[in-house]
This record gives C-alpha cells, structure tokens and sequence, in this order.
C-alpha cells in the first residue's frame, strides 16, 4: 500500500482461506484497515478535544507572572 508497515498481532496463528480470490481478500482487508483507523480517529478527536478543554481552562486563569 505504500504507507508504512502493518504490524501482525500474533504470526504464530495463521488462518488461511483457499478459497478467497486475492480480490475478495483485499476487500475484506481493506474493511477491517478502514475500521481500525476510524477507530484510531476517534481516539485523536478525543484527545484534542481534552486538549483543547485544557487550553480553554487556562486561558480563563490569572496570570501570575503578570
């Protein structure tokens, strides 16, 4: 795919379908790439928006090197 590595969770168990056309394997492939990285969007969202309520939170302080 050209956009870095993909990391195999345990290699030891490998489960192969004869069956599957190349096809049919990068399609369902690319659903479950495509389900993982909507996932590890929501988690960056999450963590900007905590990000951002901290910036929010401080602006509202006083300075005290002022």
């Amino acid at each position: 795919m050209g956009t870095g590595q993909i990391q195999i969770k345990n290699a030891k168990i490998i489960k192969f379908n004869e069956f599957y056309s190349r096809k049919t394997w990068m399609i369902e492939f690319s659903d479950r790439l495509n389900d993982f990285y909507i996932n590890e969007a929501k988690k960056i969202v999450g963590r900007l928006d905590k990000s951002n309520r901290l910036k929010s939170g401080w602006k509202l302080k006083r300075d005290i090197w002022i």
